[in-house]
């Protein structure tokens, strides 16, 4: 569902970024070539344009090394807890992405759990299996949190309850209430099926915003650099008159 949604705007974002490079690179200089011939004055945003066009490459240079930095840092450091801590953090800070992210791991927690404990797994046990599927690293760390909880006596309410900026409040209660009414399962199973319905329904409407934004963007971007190329020969057309 996730990679559906994406799979678009990812899309549209890489053509957005070939067509701006195609301008840049081959476009802008054309003109730059006629307007150095005429020898005119021209306007500060074509020569803004230019400017930008002379620059690209070496903004295109960094940009390609900082995915490749990115990239070999992913794969050198990946494993260890301090990266993964920095990377999860940046991606939970981000709007409307972070709070998909969390339900997204909100709803895979809650239909293990529920697969587990409807099996007969004791929740302790449970939570150590999950603890070693869980790759995202607040989360893992949480359960392994909940795990030394109920290990120390406490409940997993209680553990939960330390976590609220992951799980939320509405978790804490309903896993309060499932534990002291003996139905863990049944709240399992009905979380995870309300928060997979709000995932999807987040999805939906991040899509439904981003793809006429990024059309709009692309326009934008677009008709900015067209008029800013053509201001002069419209300037020397009114000239002429």
């Amino acid at each position: 569902m996730i990679v559906n949604a994406l799979s678009y705007p990812a899309i549209t974002l890489c053509v957005a970024a070939a067509v701006l490079i195609f301008m840049l690179l081959v476009v802008v200089p054309m003109f730059q070539q006629v307007y150095a011939r005429m020898g005119s004055d021209l306007p500060g945003i074509t020569k803004t344009i230019i400017q930008f066009s002379e620059m690209a490459p070496t903004i295109i240079l960094c940009l390609a090394a900082s995915v490749g930095v990115a990239f070999i840092s992913k794969r050198l450091a990946g494993d260890y807890g301090k990266y993964q801590q920095a990377v999860s953090s940046v991606i939970l800070k981000l709007p409307v992405a972070g709070e998909l992210v969390k339900k997204y791991q909100m709803s895979r927690i809650c239909s293990l759990m529920h697969l587990m404990t409807s099996s007969g797994v004791p929740v302790l046990q449970a939570l150590k299996l999950l603890s070693g599927i869980m790759t995202f690293y607040p989360f893992r760390e949480s359960i392994l949190h909940l795990c030394k909880t109920i290990e120390k006596g406490g409940s997993l309410a209680d553990g939960i309850s330390g976590r609220e900026h992951l799980y939320g409040k509405k978790f804490a209660v309903l896993i309060r209430v499932g534990e002291e009414t003996g139905s863990l399962e049944s709240m399992f199973r009905s979380q995870a099926e309300d928060t997979a319905a709000e995932l999807e329904f987040g999805i939906r409407q991040m899509n439904n915003v981003l793809e006429p934004a990024l059309i709009l963007c692309i326009g934008a971007i677009v008709a900015f650099v067209l008029i800013a190329m053509y201001m002069p020969m419209f300037k020397l057309g009114m000239t002429i008159r």
